[in-house]
């Protein structure tokens, strides 16, 4: 359902490691190098940008518009509650690895 995460979503998180660490420079200028990387986050971006939302993405973002306030409040907090749950069972499992 989320076409923007997996090659696209692993580049760009490279490409922003490198932009920190600068352990690929070599013998570029700093400037230049970190110019170059700029231009490739840029032009993944745009390529992010270009991509249309699923079916199934739209049909939740519409769902969540039709809500009133409340319900809307209501849904966000548990769905955050959820995920949150989610991510700590991953994080869990991952230090124990």
């Amino acid at each position: 359902m989320l076409s923007l995460q997996g090659d696209p979503w692993k580049n760009l998180a490279k490409l922003e490691k490198e932009m920190c660490q600068m352990k690929r420079q070599g013998d570029v200028a700093i400037e230049d190098y970190k110019s170059a990387l700029k231009q490739k986050w840029l032009e993944i971006r745009r390529q992010r940008n270009q991509c249309d939302c699923t079916n199934g993405l739209t049909k939740f973002i519409n769902g969540i518009v039709q809500l009133n306030p409340v319900e809307k409040h209501y849904f966000l907090k548990w769905m955050k509650f959820s995920l949150d749950n989610i991510a700590r069972g991953n994080l869990s499992e991952m230090r124990a690895d």
